[in-house]
């Protein structure tokens, strides 16, 4: 993978910081502990839909933009 690739941890601070939120605050807001703010955005691991509805909410932002696109390379012709 590229790294110029946006993961979904990437993508997931990226929106925390566009809406002025610190980890704490999101953690909050979503109802868990900051912990699992900080795992997922260093892709620790992999958000439930459920927890990427939760911090798109927080962030005021679409889920699906919490989701990285696939590489042009990796898709199918």
């Amino acid at each position: 993978m590229s790294p110029l690739v946006s993961t979904v941890g990437r993508r997931i601070r990226a929106a925390r910081y566009a809406a002025g939120l610190t980890q704490g605050q999101l953690a909050i807001a979503i109802h868990k502990h900051v912990n699992t703010i900080r795992n997922l955005e260093r892709d620790a691991y992999s958000p439930t839909l459920e927890t990427l509805d939760e911090i798109a909410k927080a962030c005021g932002i679409s889920r699906l933009e919490l989701i990285p696109e696939h590489e042009p390379a990796l898709q199918s012709a």
